[in-house]
Formats: structure tokens, C-alpha cells, sequence
């Protein structure tokens, strides 16, 4: 007998009589009932901590009469439990059952298409995460906000890809318009190129743009935004170039995903005339404040400027239109929110836009905010403990694959910005350094690209993802192979000698060559000869090229520097918009001028120490050498003394006056503003060092 099988996926945190319901009436249903638990990832990520560990709540739903199997499920769509459950028992006949508070399922694409039906039950309100918190909170009626109001519509395919999300959205939409669509599968386009294309070249006669769009985009509780590849400015009429942009995308599924022939291709025109674009995220990310925040280019005319991490603007709007004014060049983007808004009734939203220079407005992705987790909004007196949410914070990072981390190591953050920096202090080194910039300062002089923020807060305390680290200081061109030895034996290495945290670029990586001494424990422990070969020869090739382009490099950054200073804004304002205005061009200035080349020229500073300390360990200089060659330097800090000695106060503050006690704690006070006394100091020493 085939079986008929009743399929509920169920938190479970306290279990009671609405629990109970759904699950005898799916058993009642069909003959075979398989309950599926959500994850206690998905779970936190979703609302919040539960009470219960998954193995707690496991163990109670194994015990129901009702239950014949149990299962975990990794995420809010059922789809990955379901294709399992049709590989597992052939020709069964499912139906998906749940409460009646989420209208439509997700994954009810995947459903229709495989003939998996739903089967809504009436939400037992009563017995609602809401209802029992209120019932045992100390203020029961202090709480208006109800996780119930987290639900889906009643549209179908809303948040299954960005195409089908796109296309729904297109029938709905008044107020603002989406470029035309055709949507294909993998699978599709290598069993039928020919045929695609002329489909892609039958609907489109300009240009058009190639995006992903993938099941794991866009989802409830993590969005994998900029994950994937997007291809622009496509001649339709090019058989080839629509083919190699296709083949593009793709490759980034394989790269990502086990699995991708089910995946969609999404094709669009090219939007033309365009005066600004940019993202909008309903309430603030993270902490649900009510603004709506606009990240925004009306420089350029593209589209990606913002999605892709480039020069952006920013402007906070408060949610309440009718008491603040809204201004005039937000209002039709604002009313197009807003209609949307209507449709994804209580979502945080995540909206890409471009407004056209006819004040058209067109969407381009619509994604529920991942980062916003739902939570239930407790009483002032019932706020969490923060210790506990620190510990939380913990767990969730420890589950990663990423899990080394150090307060000290490579950009050492308890030196630049403290030990417990303030969060202004914290913020801008992250946004001027920590979230690109000390990457693309590597990969400028040869080492690997990896696209991802350094700098990781658990509390109030800095930590510097050292996984990032050793990935970025390996040679680029490393084949894969060899790179995953040595992150593993740098890492081991560096859980080995906990002490040398401060030391991690001189005692555990190998990040430039100068003597093969240095890496004789690498062969044959780690790399096989003709890897050790390779390696090697990468290393000595980019740090000869590194150090033969300082002249050059180092010119180009004083141009830059110059730049920086000569576009910067120094005016005045009583304007606080204006004032805020300013600040952000100013960092975008040191984003463009600086900072990445603040990362290359230290990067070429530890190589040269490298240099040093290796000389040194092979007895061709000796400490005390090296010693003299350190103090004969001139360096800022020796000008620093040398001019606080013999210049004037006058003079000395209109050189060193902007200087601060904390580089990035801008509340500390500036040299400029403090009473300066003159005391006795010894006169300069002049140091030598012999060049020969």
C-alpha cells in the first residue's frame, strides 16, 4: 500500500493542546505521520530563544501517539524535508499540514509542482507564544506587538526566488513598475540553449541583465545577499555574450550551492535614464527602530553602485510621513514603500530601487530583512540580560565554520581602538577598515581576495576573525588544494602558541620569502615537494614585485593622501544635516584615498620588519643593529618629539593639532584644545646606522 503521509513541522518550545491538535488530526489524516522540529538556529534566528533545546523538544514529540517519525527542519520552507520524504518512500502521497495563521506556506511552489498538498488548521490563538508570555509577564497588557503578525499573505510564490517574487509583485504594483522578466531553470538552459536564448532574444531588443536566483536567496531568515553574481549590460542580440553571462551565473551556483540544476536564471532589461538607485530597509536594521533607511547613489547613473559596497549615501526617514514631512525628492519612493508594505503586512523589508530621471520608480528585489529577528516585544522591566544575550551572540558565532578569533592578532583592535572601544570608535574602524578596505589594500599587492568583514563584536569587545586573516595572506594565485593545508596548519599552529596573538604576522604566517631556512617545517609534514614548490615560488614572486613597486606605490599614495586633503570638506555649518552630510563624504573620501592604501603601505612595513628579524635569525645583522637602524628612522613620532622641542606652541599645534589621544575615539580631546606646558627634555640624539 502506497503511503499516505501527513507532514507538520512544529517549534514545539512548550508543548500543549494546540500542538496537540495539529498533530492528531494530520495522523488521522493519513496513515503515516512524519513531524518535523525546527532547528534551534532557525528558531533563534526566527523569534528569539526558546526555552527548550531541540533535543528536549525532540524527545517530547517522539513520545505523541500521534507521531510516527521525526525529523529536524534547517529552515522556515519545508521544501528540503519534503524532496527527502519523496526520495525515501516512492510514489507516497503527502499533504503538508499547519495552522492557519500563516496563509500561504512557504515552499508551496515546490508543493504544486510535485502534487504535495496543504491542509490548513484552525490556529488555536489561545495557547499563542504571545498568549503565554502575557499570561506570565508581570505586565500582561504592557505589549501590543504579537509575533503572529510575522506571517505570510495570501500570495503565492512571494519569497520562493526573486523571480517568482518579481513576477508576482508585477501584477500588483501601482505605484511603481519592474522591468520586463523571463525566468529559466538551470537544468533547463543546458538541456535547451539554443531554444532559451531565443526566447531571452524573441522578448528583449536592448540591453539586458543576467541575475541569480536561487532558493537560498531572499529568505526568511537569511538573505545571502550579494552572495551571488549578477551580469550587466548584455548586447540581446549577441548569441555569445548572452551565453557567457548565463555560464557566469552558474558557475557561482556550483561554487555555492551542492545542488543547482533546479535553480532559476533571472533575465532583465537594462534600466535606462537613471537619476539615483540605491536600497531601502523598512525600519532600522537590527533594531526595528521606526525609520526608513535609504542607502542611495545619485552620482553615477548605475544601478549596483550600492548593492556592490561602493560610494553611497544614507538617509534615515521616521516611519510617521503624516508628522514628519517627508521631503519632496523621497515622496513617490516613500509611496511605492508603502504599497508594498500593504502587501507584506507586519515584514521588515529589504527593497532595491532605481528612480528614472522621469521620477519613475522601479523595484528591482524585494526580501524580508534577515538581519531583524522577530522578537516578541518585552516589558521595560523584563528587558533580557545582557550577559545572556552575549552568550547567545557566542553560541551562534561558534556554530560557524569561522570560529577563531583573537583581540590581538593581525589588525590587533585592543591597541588601535581599546579593549572596550566606544561604539562611535568601533563603528568607524569597522566602516573605514574592517569591512573591505583592509582586504583590498592585500589584493592590490598580490595576496587573496576575500570579501568579508574582519572585525567581529561579541558585547563590547573586539575580536578579529583570524580564519579571514590567514585566507587573506596567502598569494591569490594558490591553487585550492595547497591553500587548505596551510590554512589548517597556520591555524594549528597559532591555537599551538597562544602567547605569540600579538606576534601572528612574524611568528606564525609565512606572508612574504627571503630565506628557505625559515620553511623547512612545512616539507614533507604539510606539503608535498611540488606543492612546497609552488608555494614558494608564489611568495617570492610577489614579495620580489612588492618590493621592486614601493617606489611607485609609495608616490601614488602621497598623490592620494594630497587628494583626500584637497577634496575633503573643512566649512563650517550649524546645519546638523549638513554637518552629517559632511562627515559621511569625508569618510567616503578616506574610503577612496586612504584607508586601502593605509592597508598596502603596513602590509609593506611587516614585510620589511619580516626582512629584518629574518637577516637577523640568519646572523647577518645583529640585534643591536637592528636596534640603531629602528632609531635612526624619521618617523612621525621622532618629528613629533624633535618639533615639540623646538618649535613654539603656536607652530607646534598648527602642525600637530588635529592628533587625538584615541585615533578613532573622536570624543577625546585634540591636542589643539589642551593647555601644552614646555618641560625640560634631552636634545635630539642623532642615530647611525651603517648602510654596508
Amino acid at each position: 500500500m502506497n503511503k499516505k503521509i501527513s507532514y507538520t513541522f512544529v517549534i514545539a518550545d512548550l508543548f500543549h493542546y494546540g500542538h496537540l491538535r495539529v498533530l492528531e488530526q494530520a495522523k488521522k489524516f493519513g496513515n503515516y505521520h512524519i513531524c518535523a522540529i525546527l532547528s534551534d538556529d532557525i528558531c533563534t534566528q526566527w523569534h528569539g530563544q526558546n526555552l527548550c533545546s531541540l533535543n528536549e523538544r525532540s524527545k517530547v514529540i517522539k513520545a505523541c501517539s500521534f507521531v510516527d517519525e521525526v525529523m529536524v527542519q534547517n529552515s522556515i520552507d519545508p521544501t528540503e524535508n519534503l524532496r527527502k520524504i519523496l526520495k525515501k518512500y516512492n510514489d507516497c502521497e503527502i499533504t503538508v499540514f499547519h495552522g492557519d495563521d500563516w496563509n500561504v506556506l512557504p515552499g508551496k511552489l515546490f508543493m504544486e509542482n510535485n502534487n504535495i498538498g496543504t491542509k490548513l488548521i484552525k490556529y488555536y490563538n489561545r495557547l499563542s507564544r504571545t498568549s503565554i508570555y502575557h499570561h506570565f509577564s508581570k505586565k500582561s497588557n504592557s505589549s501590543n506587538t504579537n509575533i503572529s503578525d510575522y506571517k505570510l499573505n495570501n500570495i503565492v510564490n512571494l519569497f520562493e526566488t526573486k523571480a517568482q517574487t518579481l513576477e508576482t509583485l508585477n501584477k500588483l504594483l501601482n505605484k511603481s513598475l519592474i522591468e520586463p522578466l523571463h525566468r529559466f531553470r538551470v537544468k533547463d538552459f543546458f538541456k535547451s540553449k539554443s531554444k532559451i536564448i531565443k526566447q531571452i532574444q524573441t522578448k528583449f531588443s536592448k540591453r539586458i541583465i543576467v541575475r541569480s536566483s536561487t532558493s537560498k536567496e531572499d529568505g526568511l531568515n537569511r538573505s545571502y545577499a550579494g552572495e551571488f553574481l549578477t551580469v550587466q549590460n548584455i548586447d540581446a542580440s549577441s548569441e555569445k555574450s548572452i551565453s557567457n553571462a548565463i555560464n557566469k551565473v552558474i558557475n557561482t551556483y556550483k561554487e555555492k550551492m551542492l545542488s543547482h540544476s533546479d535553480e532559476e536564471i533571472l533575465v532583465q532589461e537594462q534600466s535606462e535614464g537613471i537619476a539615483l538607485s540605491g536600497v531601502v530597509f523598512t525600519k532600522g536594521l537590527q533594531t526595528n527602530s521606526p525609520y526608513y533607511v535609504i542607502t542611495y547613489d545619485d552620482q553615477s547613473g548605475k544601478t549596483d553602485t550600492v548593492t556592490s559596497g561602493q560610494s553611497s549615501n544614507t538617509i534615515w526617514l521616521h516611519r510617521d510621513t503624516k508628522k514628519y514631512k517627508c521631503p519632496t525628492k523621497w515622496k513617490k519612493l516613500i509611496d511605492s514603500i508603502n504599497e508594498i508594505e500593504n502587501i507584506f503586512k507586519s515584514m521588515v523589508l529589504d527593497i532595491e530601487f532605481a528612480i528614472r530621471k522621469n521620477g519613475k520608480i522601479i523595484i528591482y528585489q524585494v526580501r524580508p530583512l534577515a538581519a531583524n529577528i522577530k522578537y516578541i516585544d518585552l516589558n521595560e522591566d523584563d528587558k533580557d540580560n545582557p550577559t545572556q544575550n552575549i552568550v547567545s551572540d557566542y553560541k551562534l558565532y561558534s556554530q560557524s565554520k569561522s570560529r577563531l578569533l583573537s583581540d590581538m592578532a593581525f589588525w590587533n583592535p585592543s591597541e588601535l581602538i581599546g579593549e572596550k572601544p566606544k561604539p562611535l570608535s568601533f563603528s568607524l574602524f569597522e566602516d573605514i577598515l574592517m569591512k573591505q578596505h583592509w582586504n583590498i589594500g592585500l589584493t592590490e599587492i598580490g595576496y587573496t581576495e576575500v570579501k568579508k568583514n574582519l572585525i567581529y563584536k561579541i558585547g563590547n569587545k573586539p575580536y578579529i576573525n583570524v580564519d579571514y586573516s590567514i585566507e587573506a595572506l596567502l598569494p591569490k594565485s594558490l591553487p585550492e588544494t595547497i591553500r587548505k593545508k596551510l590554512e589548517k596548519y597556520y591555524k594549528n599552529k597559532f591555537v599551538k602558541n597562544l602567547n605569540n596573538h600579538d606576534k601572528f604576522e612574524f611568528e606564525i604566517m609565512h606572508s612574504s620569502y627571503l630565506f628557505e631556512s625559515e620553511f623547512t617545517d612545512l616539507v614533507p609534514k604539510i606539503l608535498t615537494k611540488n606543492e612546497y614548490k609552488v608555494y614558494i615560488k608564489l611568495l617570492s614572486k610577489m614579495t620580489i614585485e612588492i618590493i621592486k613597486n614601493y617606489p611607485k606605490k609609495e608616490k601614488q599614495f602621497i598623490n592620494d593622501v594630497k587628494k583626500c586633503l584637497n577634496k575633503s570638506i573643512k566649512k563650517n555649518t550649524n546645519n546638523h544635516i549638513s554637518l552629517i552630510n559632511n562627515i559621511f563624504k569625508n569618510i567616503n573620501l578616506l574610503k577612496q584615498y586612504a584607508t586601502a592604501q593605509f592597508s598596502t603601505a603596513a602590509r609593506m612595513a611587516f614585510i620589511s620588519k619580516s626582512i629584518l628579524n629574518s637577516l637577523m635569525h640568519e646572523k647577518y645583522i645583529n640585534e643591536n643593529e637592528i636596534s640603531l637602524f629602528y632609531q635612526s628612522l624619521n618617523t612621525i613620532a621622532s618629528q613629533y618629539k624633535s618639533d615639540f622641542r623646538n618649535l613654539n606652541l603656536q607652530k607646534f599645534k598648527k602642525k600637530f593639532g588635529h592628533l587625538r589621544s584615541g585615533t578613532y575615539n573622536l570624543t577625546s580631546t585634540k591636542l589643539q584644545d589642551i593647555e601644552l606646558k614646555k618641560r625640560s627634555m634631552s636634545s635630539d640624539k642623532k642615530y647611525k646606522f651603517d648602510k654596508k
